[in-house]
């Protein structure tokens, strides 16, 4: 989680001078560079996985509100300091964690098989190779983590391809032993507008 006052859609407007004179004593002692890095700087709305600006963030510093032109009630009043997790927190948070796995047919060797992920969420199916060898496994698509877990859930094989535009999808070849079962997983991050799933 980043600072939340560095958030892309932050409302604040900084007064710079006030801030960087502030920063630059007790107790930090930051220069400009490292003073426009922790506070004034925004993160790059690429790199953002979040929400929208959430003053009450435990990811929000403690700011006097002198520091801030605008808006105008946080000028008022400041950012007091947040010591718990606020709603949105704890939301953006329970994101980053995967959902129950949706089971789905087994898989069958050399065919197609339609998996139905719902952004944030993970299909899994079961695969029983009748041969022992060397088994490329596919999941077309975009914005997905492949894995194929051994029957004791370690992972034998793993692509992710999270926030890459591959029109080819994930694959991964894999020796498997012949009647052994397999967990092949397909995780889809984001939907078709690339929204991430909450």
């Amino acid at each position: 989680l980043d600072h939340e006052h560095q958030n892309p859609d932050t409302p604040l407007v900084w007064d710079e001078p006030a801030v960087l004179k502030y920063f630059k004593g007790p107790p930090n002692y930051w220069n400009e560079d490292k003073t426009r890095q922790n506070v004034l700087d925004k993160v790059p709305q690429a790199k953002v996985k979040g929400s929208a600006f959430d003053a009450g963030s435990i990811m929000e510093y403690q700011f006097d509100g002198k520091l801030i032109k605008a808006p105008a009630d946080l000028r008022k009043t400041g950012i007091p300091y947040n010591a718990t997790l606020s709603d949105t927190d704890k939301k953006v948070v329970n994101g980053f964690y995967q959902k129950a796995p949706v089971p789905q047919a087994a898989l069958q060797e050399f065919a197609v098989t339609p998996f139905k992920v719902e952004p944030g969420h993970t299909a899994q199916a079961e695969f029983v190779p009748k041969k022992t060898a060397d088994h490329t496994v596919y999941a077309y698509g975009t914005d997905v983590l492949l894995t194929v877990h051994d029957k004791k859930g370690r992972t034998l094989a793993a692509q992710d391809i999270a926030g890459e535009d591959d029109k080819n999808g994930a694959v991964v070849t894999v020796p498997l032993t012949a009647g052994q079962t397999y967990t092949v997983s397909v995780r889809r991050y984001f939907d078709a507008e690339g929204t991430k799933a909450p």
